[in-house]
């Protein structure tokens, strides 16, 4: 299987900029001054004003960026995507992966061939079975391989067919067959002048590639690396190509990839945070868990303050093979941007621990989710319930003024709670507290204990008298708080 590059080309229905005086920039520095009296695929022509002359140009004639702006203007379109192919994909229980063609299937091995290299890989070193995935051409198949692969589905009697198979292999750097194939085209077109116009120009710029083929090797490698996350790397090679190749043909192409460079690697280190960061925190989080000793205040302030540090170091080490020298503010800066970008949403949730938050942090947000829902109660009864609550709050002020208050401390509920319990709380309390994730919503639910109510209400009945007294007493899992809290955050 194969995914065919798209030539996309949009001839505008008005031509209102033909027969308008330009100033046309000269790839020799020369300033043209005249009428465009025509245009196509492959070039111009230019009534020169001064002297009445008629030139006939190809775009690679012109300036750099001077093309894209007149065909812009002339409402063609052009998106030119290397060749792609159906490949292998073996994830191996290292945590490695290699790509590239199955040719055998054994019993105890894979063969598998990646460009010019063939080995086989024992079937126990894979952690799944070989997945199906569209890669560039170039990623698995040297350039011979792909004229090999791609030779029986054009006709050898068809020259606009031979033309666009020639189109792919210079793509792929095959320049020798794609001058073959261009050759063949041209002794085969009849009566086709566009044709015969395209397959000359086709011809001269492959000749010109063949001369300069290690430069265009270069570009080629220097975008693979940028597509493959290896900005380091690619930056490096841009400056060498600067320093290397300033007369070659290709400048336009180098500038083209240098303008767009970082905002590209900015895109791959947004990429990689937005990938990364959640595990990262998650793993940092499970270790702190486990300091089951800890008091809750220190932990308050790690996920405040210490733990967003920690990321930023940690994300710092991990990107240097992208952007030499980053730091940490530049990180702050790309992963504050991922939120112009739909970022994925996660969730976490405090628990029966909701209640260490205190009441305010608890029911943060809770007012905008009862106007929302309506809870069924009447007028009376949330009258009732809130004199209960007053009446809830006096008696913690009594007993605590007495010196014997029965309320467990947030330090004991997490030397009690599981792992898994202060691992969510920690989450929790880190992504909405530390500024480094948005918060998106709040979950309220009952506690499992006493349903919401907060209390229990008990009748007793005391040694010599007659009448049961109500009592009513706080439900020791949330303590009063009646409610566990989860939020959703990006």
């Amino acid at each position: 299987m194969i995914t065919l590059f798209l030539v996309v080309l949009a001839v505008p229905l008005a031509q209102e900029s033909v027969g308008t005086p330009d100033v046309i920039r000269l790839m020799n520095g020369r300033i043209l001054v005249g009428e465009i009296m025509e245009h196509d695929l492959d070039g111009l022509v230019v009534l020169q004003a001064r002297s009445g002359g008629v030139l006939r140009l190809t775009w690679p004639d012109l300036f750099p960026g001077e093309a894209d702006r007149l065909r812009l203007g002339f409402g063609y379109n052009a998106e030119v995507v290397m060749p792609q192919v159906e490949a292998d994909r073996l994830f191996l229980v290292n945590g490695d992966a290699r790509t590239g063609l199955i040719l055998e299937l054994g019993d105890d091995y894979i063969q598998l061939r990646q460009g010019d290299t063939t080995t086989k890989i024992p079937r126990n070193r894979l952690a799944a079975p070989p997945d199906k995935v569209i890669v560039d051409a170039t990623e698995v198949m040297t350039p011979e391989q792909f004229h090999t692969y791609r030779s029986p589905e054009f006709s050898l009697e068809d020259p606009m067919a031979q033309y666009e198979f020639s189109l792919e292999l210079e793509l792929v750097l095959a320049l020798e067959r794609a001058k073959e194939h261009l050759l063949l085209s041209q002794s085969l077109v009849e009566n086709d002048p566009p044709l015969s116009q395209r397959l000359g120009v086709a011809l001269d710029r492959v000749e010109i590639s063949l001369l300069h083929k290690a430069e265009l090797k270069e570009l080629i490698q220097i975008r693979q690396s940028v597509y493959r996350n290896r900005y380091s790397e690619a930056r490096l090679a841009l400056d060498a190509f600067a320093d290397a190749h300033q007369d070659t043909p290709f400048w336009e192409d180098y500038l083209s990839i240098e303008a767009s460079f970082e905002e590209k690697r900015n895109e791959g280190i947004l990429r990689y945070l937005k990938k990364h960061w959640y595990s990262r925190v998650g793993s940092m989080v499970k270790r702190q868990a486990l300091q089951r000793d800890a008091s809750v205040q220190s932990l308050q302030t790690w996920a405040e303050t210490t733990l967003p540090q920690l990321m930023r170091e940690a994300m710092v080490a991990e990107l240097q093979e992208m952007k030499e020298g980053l730091d940490e503010s530049e990180v702050e800066s790309i992963w504050v941007s991922r939120l112009d970008n739909r970022p994925k949403r996660h969730q976490a949730g405090f628990g029966v621990g909701t209640w260490v938050l205190g009441e305010e942090r608890a029911r943060a947000g809770m007012k905008v989710a009862a106007a929302e829902e309506d809870d069924g109660k009447t007028a009376a009864q949330k009258e009732i319930e809130s004199r209960f609550n007053d009446y809830l709050k006096n008696l913690e002020r009594t007993r605590q003024a007495a010196g014997v208050s029965q309320e467990a401390s947030p330090d004991d509920w997490w030397k009690v709670a599981s792992s898994s319990e202060r691992y969510q709380w920690l989450l929790a309390y880190y992504a909405e507290y530390s500024g480094d994730y948005a918060l998106v919503s709040v979950r309220f639910e009952n506690c499992f204990n006493c349903n919401g109510a907060g209390v229990f209400q008990t009748r007793r009945v005391s040694a010599g008298e007659d009448e049961e007294r109500p009592e009513r007493r706080e439900c020791p899992v949330c303590h009063g708080i009646s409610i566990r809290r989860g939020i959703y955050f990006k």
